[in-house]
């Protein structure tokens, strides 16, 4: 009861637009709410099955399905990288190991080559780019947040093993097995529950040439979170879109051995 009035708060008090929440404990869903609208206009209600874009909540996926094929036997995290995708040896990374590219030290933060507006969206174009460039940060030393490249490299390193592309992959093993309604590259049926995206305006104009900035120069101007492009996108490291009860099913099993339904995950 102290939830449910903390979470209607939010909304008598206008914080709050549209939101979900949800609690699992001992793999026992205890808190499952939902509120609010999905709209700017506010004209339509949150339902139960509203998602929304989840921003980097994907890339705790992106690194579970990685994980899936290091317990298989299929990826060894003390291997470089280049075993499993050899044109990223190029440039001096032939020695980078798979677990720097998990715990944000392979030193790729962003990509110095720019490439253009809206490359995000070319997986092709995204992965030869970081397989082509040098490291910015000596790879094993400093971490250093991976914020868009992550689910790059990660996914690629996934269809290099399975031939299968990033959320193919995460369907087949963790979303539809699981039942966990949280997805990358939005099926065009489900735009109509996809709660709308508003962007939280700057506060101070960015450094143009800091980490952050550099880190979406490929993104689409304007960029447009609501737009059919976004959804149907993979970019596994920033536009997953789901909710809350997906993403506490998922902690939930991850935080119960890995175990679901005499299936074991992990």
């Amino acid at each position: 009861a102290p939830v449910w009035d903390e979470f209607a708060d939010n909304f008598a008090s206008g914080e709050e637009g549209g939101a979900s929440f949800a609690l699992a404990i001992d793999g026992r869903m205890v808190v499952d709410l939902w509120g609010g609208f999905r709209d700017i206009a506010q004209s339509k209600p949150w339902e139960e099955t509203t998602i929304c874009n989840g921003m980097s909540v994907g890339k705790a996926m992106a690194a579970t399905c990685l994980h899936i094929l290091v317990d298989r036997g299929q990826v060894d995290l003390d291997a470089p990288v280049a075993r499993y995708w050899p044109e990223f040896a190029a440039n001096g990374k032939e020695g980078l190991l798979v677990r720097w590219v998990l715990d944000h030290r392979c030193g790729l933060p962003f990509l110095t080559d720019d490439l253009w507006p809206g490359a995000i969206y070319d997986w092709d174009a995204m992965t030869k780019a970081l397989a082509a460039q040098p490291p910015i940060l000596p790879p094993g030393t400093q971490p250093a947040y991976h914020i868009r490249t992550f689910g790059f490299l990660v996914g690629e390193i996934i269809r290099r093993v399975t031939g299968k592309r990033f959320g193919e992959f995460y369907r087949d093993e963790i979303a539809m097995p699981l039942g966990i309604d949280f997805q990358f590259g939005v099926d065009p049926r489900d735009f109509p529950r996809c709660a709308e995206f508003i962007a939280r305006p700057e506060q101070a104009p960015l450094d143009p040439n800091s980490m952050f900035a550099r880190a979406g120069r490929q993104w689409p101007v304007p960029l447009d979170y609501n737009a059919p492009e976004f959804r149907r996108a993979e970019v596994p490291s920033s536009n997953g879109h789901g909710n809350a009860r997906a993403t506490a099913r998922f902690y939930s099993i991850l935080a119960n051995g890995g175990r679901f339904d005499g299936k074991q995950i992990l």
